[in-house]
């Protein structure tokens, strides 16, 4: 059965609202943030209270995000939280740290958020603008989660389960589906092939590699790194349906011609 641009969207809704209230359960319960991927300063005065304080509004954010009603306000503050995280935490890091895969995995759920505020941009062209800059985001953040992959490709082989064959082969196949993917959201190129491939494999990720690990290894770690492979997995959902969609839009705002810019 096909899904339509509806289903693929509400899906990246459910994905990412669930994974985002994860993160803030795990905040809430533990006072801690989730380790590299919130890069907060260990040495920061109350700490623990932030850790909470940020729990709860993510728990908040993910809310308002599932319940129709109140989508579109979830989606701005969705928008808000990751671009927040993104210039806080992370552009920091990139700058005086060289953190910059941290960086580039969050610019997945970024620019998700933002290619469905296009979606939902009143104004046709401006809409499809929004896409396509969020697609730009989106596609360099591929790119580096891809470069990872070989650059730490003896570390990524190890977090493959062991009863998997050829770890190494699947860790280089898998960082390249991320630059093929990135390379398509910033050409244009076969859109809606590579986004949907994408959610195909960051759905594997997080069943073959991340469900196992936390059912044999259920720490805070284990169970973060599976929220956040959730997280990206819910951000390609979204994505794929910003594409799907801004081919519609196109085709509106250009008279309908079978022949539709890319970007």
């Amino acid at each position: 059965m096909s899904l339509d641009e509806r289903d693929v969207r509400r899906i990246g809704y459910v994905l990412l609202a669930i994974s985002t209230a994860a993160l803030g359960v795990l905040s809430l319960t533990t006072g801690e943030f989730a380790y590299t991927w919130q890069p907060v300063p260990e040495g920061l005065p109350g700490r623990e209270v932030f850790a909470r304080l940020v729990g709860a509004a993510l728990i908040g954010v993910s809310a308002l995000l599932l319940v129709p009603r109140t989508a579109r306000q979830g989606l701005g503050a969705m928008i808000v939280v990751f671009a927040a995280w993104l210039l806080a935490l992370h552009v920091p890091e990139l700058l005086f740290r060289g953190g910059w895969l941290g960086f580039c995995e969050f610019l997945l759920p970024l620019g998700a958020c933002l290619a469905t505020a296009g979606v939902a941009a009143q104004d046709t062209a401006s809409g499809i603008r929004h896409i396509v800059a969020a697609r730009i985001l989106f596609g360099v953040g591929l790119l580096g989660c891809g470069l990872s992959h070989f650059l730490y490709a003896t570390f990524a082989a190890e977090m493959i389960p062991e009863w998997m064959p050829a770890r190494l082969f699947f860790t280089y196949l898998t960082g390249a589906g991320h630059l093929a993917a990135g390379l398509s959201l910033l050409s244009g190129v076969a859109l809606r092939l590579s986004s949907a491939l994408l959610c195909f494999m960051l759905a594997c990720f997080v069943l073959l590699l991340h469900v196992p690990r936390v059912l044999a290894t259920p720490n805070r770690y284990e169970c973060t790194m599976l929220i956040v492979a959730l997280l990206f997995n819910g951000a390609a959902w979204l994505m794929a349906a910003a594409v799907r969609a801004q081919r519609v839009q196109a085709r509106r705002a250009f008279g309908g011609r079978r022949t539709v810019p890319a970007a």
